[in-house]
């Protein structure tokens, strides 16, 4: 349960500084060179899904493990947890974003959320 979570995230840490194997300034110039059009804001969206699934699920009538209540409960907990925390990181390291726009890159919202 462990071993898949500390690969990544010794990967990230190993890309963290700009002099690794693969540093955040190639992965932005490959963006560039190969994306630099790119923009969507589905993923501002996806981060709700699992929100919405638990409770359309419920009104369908397919009941989780837990009251909807419990679940409502613990999306609350995680987000008083999580964003916080994201925001004063956001603001302490100032990691530029890959298309440049701002230096609020670290940590990820999105992948905070989904693990919350």
């Amino acid at each position: 349960m462990t071993l898949a979570p500390a690969i990544l995230i010794g990967a990230g840490l190993l890309t963290f500084r700009d002099n690794g194997f693969l540093n955040r300034q190639d992965v932005r110039d490959f963006r560039q060179e190969h994306f630099a059009g790119f923009n969507t804001n589905f993923d501002d969206l996806t981060r709700f899904f699992p929100a919405l699934a638990v409770y359309g699920l419920n009104l369908g009538g397919i009941p989780g493990r837990h009251s909807v209540g419990r679940a409502t409960l613990s999306f609350a907990v995680g987000s008083a947890i999580y964003l916080p925390v994201v925001f004063v990181l956001k603001q302490t390291t100032n990691v530029l974003r890959q298309d440049g726009s701002t230096d609020e890159a670290f940590p990820s919202g999105h992948t905070a959320a989904a693990f919350s």
